[in-house]
């Protein structure tokens, strides 16, 4: 899921999304749907994707990565 962060960054540096309001939609890092199946919420860290089913928090992948490194 680290692969999930680091898609959502690179979009949003790229310029490659959509934004209405708190949401942010791109191309998915999964199926790779980029018909605007994919959300991010800025406010919440949650990301979804209403095609392949993938979602989860991005705060959470963050800090399971990290942990992760830690204990190597």
């Amino acid at each position: 899921r680290a692969g999930v962060v680091s898609h959502i960054l690179s979009c949003i540096h790229q310029g490659l999304f959509k934004r209405n309001r708190d949401e942010v939609s791109t191309s998915c890092p999964n199926c790779g749907d980029d018909n605007g199946h994919f959300s991010f919420n800025v406010q919440k860290g949650r990301y979804n994707c209403y095609k392949c089913e993938i979602k989860g928090n991005i705060m959470a992948d963050v800090s399971a990565n990290v942990s992760f490194k830690d204990n190597l």
